[in-house]
């Protein structure tokens, strides 16, 4: 189906990259370019969001080609010295956010001056962080918390009292330990808590306005972007308090739920075995869309995978995928579900049939 023959859609950019893919494909004959011409003709806003699109792939490889020269060691605070393990496009490459159209006239009237100034270091960061970086990426990590994760790195903690704290990808915490009470703060991200036992002081993880107090020994927190948290508890007991009184106790093999404007959730039951395996570096999935899947995979690799067909994303997806190489995970589902790729510069990969 060419993008052209769905009667509307809710995002022009969406179908300016699925016009992108299909005429830099071998699919594109006469009939797609004279369908392509008769999109472009709609209105002056479908021209401006394809020209958008091409313009950021073009961008997109200056950039690359940029930050080959800049190496991430001029524009990035050292590594802390925790334990960790990183993706093979760890903290030596510069990281970027996802954005569109927009930022390119930037780099088009400004680059070029920049860099004759001495200046291309910075530009080169600022655009990085404007084009690849993932959604959840945060760039005052290193000044605002005590440990923090960038993409794709997983950092084991171990706190002041025993307690052990597993970072996963792009999350940041803080540690306020007092004489009455140990108290973590997630500030975004997930992490899972191994706490030592202290009747004198209690142990407390808040994130916005949720706090879990441990009555056991191991459980996750999980803020998404969204602001959705989620407390699951692996062994023992959780108790979970949101800022409007309401209250629960999780038990061993539960997760609760705490969406902003709709309260706290009753806990259910969950997969443990599904719901950790981020802390054994894979992801576990049974039977869940592949929209589902890809959202995990992004949080892992620089760069933004798209789907050409939102009926696509709903494909069911069932298997146990390495995070050591989240693009080999695209390759291998699109070969499952017999989808193919399609590149658009660097970090940007296209799923389309």
């Amino acid at each position: 189906m060419s993008p052209s023959s769905r009667d509307s859609s809710p995002d022009l950019t969406e179908q300016a990259i699925e016009w992108f893919v299909l005429l830099h494909s071998e699919e594109a004959g006469a009939d797609q370019h004279g369908q392509f011409a008769a999109w472009l003709a709609r209105s002056p806003a479908h021209g401006e969001a394809y020209a958008a699109v091409e313009k950021l792939y073009g961008d997109m490889r200056q950039v690359a080609q940029a930050a080959q020269m800049h190496r991430a060691e001029s524009i990035s605070k050292p590594v802390q010295t925790a334990r960790a393990t990183r993706h093979p496009l760890g903290a030596a490459t510069p990281e970027f956010s996802g954005k569109t159209a927009p930022r390119k006239t930037l780099w088009n009237r400004y680059g070029s001056r920049l860099l004759q100034t001495g200046l291309a270091a910075a530009a080169v960061w600022l655009f990085a962080i404007l084009l690849i970086l993932p959604e959840q990426f945060h760039l005052s990590d290193a000044w605002l918390s005590d440990h923090y994760t960038r993409t794709g790195e997983q950092r084991e903690i171990r706190l002041a009292d025993g307690s052990q704290v597993l970072l996963n990808t792009n999350s940041a915490v803080t540690v306020d330990y007092g004489p009455r009470l140990r108290q973590v703060r997630l500030l975004h991200g997930q992490a899972r808590f191994e706490v030592a036992a202290d009747a004198a002081r209690p142990f407390e993880v808040i994130s916005d306005d949720l706090k879990a107090r441990a009555l056991g020994t191991v459980f996750e927190v999980y803020r998404k972007e969204t602001g959705e948290i989620s407390v699951t508890v692996q062994e023992h007991a959780v108790s979970v308090t949101a800022g409007d009184g309401a209250a629960a106790v999780v038990e061993q093999g539960q997760r609760i739920l705490y969406r902003p404007g709709h309260g706290l959730e009753a806990p259910e039951a969950v997969n443990l075995k599904l719901a950790a395996g981020w802390q054994q570096r894979r992801i576990m999935i049974s039977d869940r869309p592949l929209g589902e899947l890809l959202a995990e995979v992004d949080r892992y690799r620089l760069g933004r995978v798209f789907i050409t067909d939102p009926e696509l994303a709903k494909l069911p997806v069932t298997g146990v995928f390495s995070l050591d190489d989240p693009d080999a995970i695209l390759v291998s589902v699109s070969k499952a579900l017999a989808l193919r790729s399609t590149q658009l510069g660097p970090w940007w990969i296209a799923l389309h049939r």
